[in-house]
């Protein structure tokens, strides 16, 4: 198994091939195939043709790759027509390993709302060291160091909350107190 991947099932609901056109000569067109599934995820399977077909039900490994996942190789798992049962469910990793691929997308979600956290609130009233004001400098490296600390320091918070590591730190924190017997 690869690092990083995440077992994703569902029913394929939707196949498509998209023919584009190099963009060097000679300009040969090529297709890139894409399966969508009823949990809403979709499945990259590149220029190779999926082994699949609408209604079957996908079960297999992959790795996020923009935006879509990619299997990790191998045949799918279990292709069988659907059940009726309704669909399956959604195995997601939570809370999100530090090493998975998502991390990334959650850590650049975290900064960007740090950022706007901090600006929008005027967290500067609340603390004088933090100037959140139009006249902030930037260029000062003492006013830099407090603004960009301030930013970092919540942007991890809300990545902590976001990726599940928020309440695996507190039980952690927890268990030490019981081993330590506080």
């Amino acid at each position: 198994m690869e690092a990083g991947s995440t077992r994703i099932t569902g029913n394929i609901t939707k196949i498509f091939g998209d023919t584009k056109t190099s963009k060097k000569a000679p300009y040969r067109e090529f297709t890139v195939y894409t399966a969508t599934l009823d949990s809403g995820d979709r499945v990259d399977y590149g220029f190779n043709r999926p082994p699949v077909s609408e209604g079957d039900v996908f079960d297999e490994m992959c790795v996020q790759n923009y935006g879509k996942w990619k299997p990790t190789g191998g045949k799918v798992v279990g292709i069988t027509a659907p059940s009726g049962a309704g669909p399956a469910p959604k195995n997601r990793a939570f809370p999100v390993s530090i090493e998975h691929g998502s991390m990334a997308i959650i850590r650049q979600n975290a900064l960007t709302n740090a950022v706007k956290a901090v600006n929008a609130q005027g967290l500067g009233e609340q603390d004088p060291s933090i100037c959140c004001a139009p006249e902030l400098d930037l260029t000062d490296p003492a006013q830099r160091k407090v603004y960009v600390d301030t930013v970092i320091g919540i942007a991890y918070e809300f990545a902590d909350f976001s990726s599940g590591r928020r309440e695996e730190k507190a039980a952690h924190v927890a268990q030490e107190m019981v081993i330590n017997g506080d």
